[in-house]
């Protein structure tokens, strides 16, 4: 049997997750995802991480006591603290409650033309430090054009 007809087999037999969620019989297109709301995940899981958002960080004590256990980035590592539960410090790419409030007010003075995002500005929250009802269509604008920009106002 030759190399290509072997890895075809192969192929062919494997069958993704996908397949298992109940609605997958249902869907026309099978492979079809979709990008919008793929985008607004991650967007979510982005400012999640950090705007230190705790719903939303990827970062969290069982994550610190991996790395720990791998031995990679020991400053990360969870630190002992008598009678409390063990301090978690601060990654580098979370910002501080300065950087937060610089970063939503840049947010709030952006001026953006009629149509291009559904006032993305008056989505930031001061109170809670954080951003609120974006629509996919806001995550979209912001990752492709926004947030890079902003990031960077906010720490000049």
């Amino acid at each position: 049997m030759h190399y290509d007809d072997i890895h075809n087999d192969v192929l062919r037999t494997k069958k993704s997750i996908f397949f298992e969620l109940p609605y997958s019989k249902d869907n026309k297109l099978r492979h079809n995802l979709d990008v919008m709301h793929i985008e607004k995940n991650v967007c979510d899981n982005i400012l999640g991480t950090i705007l230190n958002v705790n719903k939303k960080s990827r970062d969290h004590a069982n994550v610190r006591k991996a790395l720990e256990e791998v031995g990679i980035k020991p400053h990360l590592s969870l630190q002992a603290s008598p009678g409390r539960d063990p301090i978690m410090p601060m990654a580098p790419y979370s910002m501080s409650l300065d950087e937060k409030e610089r970063f939503l007010k840049v947010l709030q003075k952006l001026r953006l033309p009629d149509g291009y995002g559904s006032n993305i500005s008056r989505c930031g929250n001061m109170k809670q430090r954080r951003l609120l009802n974006l629509k996919s269509h806001d995550n979209h604008v912001l990752m492709q054009d926004i947030l890079h920009v902003v990031l960077r106002a906010s720490h000049a």
